[in-house]
């Protein structure tokens, strides 16, 4: 008989045992499933038991999922990316760690026809392109000087802190999907292709710094909506944050048209600055 369990802590709620006692009845396939109550000292021994044929698989659940990851010989490269494993299996001799958390989602937006890798590679490069602009946009503020640099800092101010927000609101998103930021951050950064924000020659001149500033947001804007084109009517939960996103881009851009050409915009500054009126539901860690 196959033996398999479900370990973590507290674990007494848990209904897997019996979902699964009643597909193998149901199947007539000869095995069991228990849970167990595991403390952090305890899981060698879950380990010994699997090497030694006393358990066949086990998935396991808060607050091992991070943890049980350096006892074992491989981990799929998706678990790896998520960092956490749900789902351990033997493979020969070894115990190999998956995570199948993301499956039921990324099935679900596959079946509306939605290229879940490409969401993905959006994403990080959208992501990529708000944290780098935030950088740059603080050396851009910095140098807006004098009475009339005052009033285009305070407008910089207000995108810069939104655009932070941006990245902050995908973060999440791209890890449901079952992707990750890469861990080298000049990588990251090099995905932006933000070079075009470094300070311009005469670093303070304000004209120069708003076509910059500008460029940035329209470029965000073309990012955004193709997110949102790839997901409107299939997946409601990234098209929120795209949306939303994108409301804050297009007002950004109104305000820098504005001070470039005086051009009517009916824009008002924000309440405060930070304010993020679309945004702060998808960024919670920011305040």
């Amino acid at each position: 008989m196959k033996k398999f369990a479900v370990i973590g802590n507290p674990i007494k709620h848990s209904l897997s045992p019996a979902l699964h006692n009643w597909v193998f009845k149901s199947l007539e396939i000869d095995a069991e499933y228990e849970k167990k109550r595991v403390f952090q000292n305890q899981l060698n021994g879950i380990i010994s038991d699997l090497h030694c044929g006393k358990l066949d698989g086990i998935n396991v659940t808060i607050p091992h999922k991070e943890n049980i990851m350096q006892y074992l010989d491989e981990i799929n490269p998706r678990a790896k990316s998520i960092g956490a494993v749900n789902l351990i299996m033997k493979n020969g001799n070894k115990l190999v760690g998956n995570n199948t958390d993301w499956f039921g989602l990324t099935m679900a937006l596959k079946k509306n026809g939605i290229d879940v890798d490409k969401l993905i590679k959006e994403l990080v490069t959208n992501a990529s392109v708000e944290f780098t602009a935030y950088y740059y946009f603080t050396l851009l503020r910095a140098n807006c000087t004098g009475m009339e640099g005052e009033g285009v800092k305070g407008v910089i101010e207000d995108a810069r802190l939104e655009d932070l927000s941006h990245f902050e609101s995908c973060i999440e998103r791209i890890y449901q999907l079952g992707g990750s930021l890469p861990k080298d951050a000049t990588e990251f950064i090099k995905m932006s292709g933000c070079e075009f924000l470094q300070l311009p020659p005469n670093p303070t001149d304000l004209k120069a710094i708003l076509e910059k500033c500008l460029k940035a947001e329209q470029g965000a804007l073309v990012n955004w909506d193709r997110v949102c084109q790839m997901t409107s009517g299939k997946d409601p939960v990234t098209y929120d944050i795209a949306k939303d996103i994108l409301a804050e881009e297009v007002e950004h851009e109104s305000w820098f048209l504005e001070l470039l050409y005086a051009r009517p915009s009916g824009h008002m500054r924000r309440k405060y600055p930070g304010e993020r009126p679309h945004t702060s539901k998808h960024s919670r860690s920011l305040g």
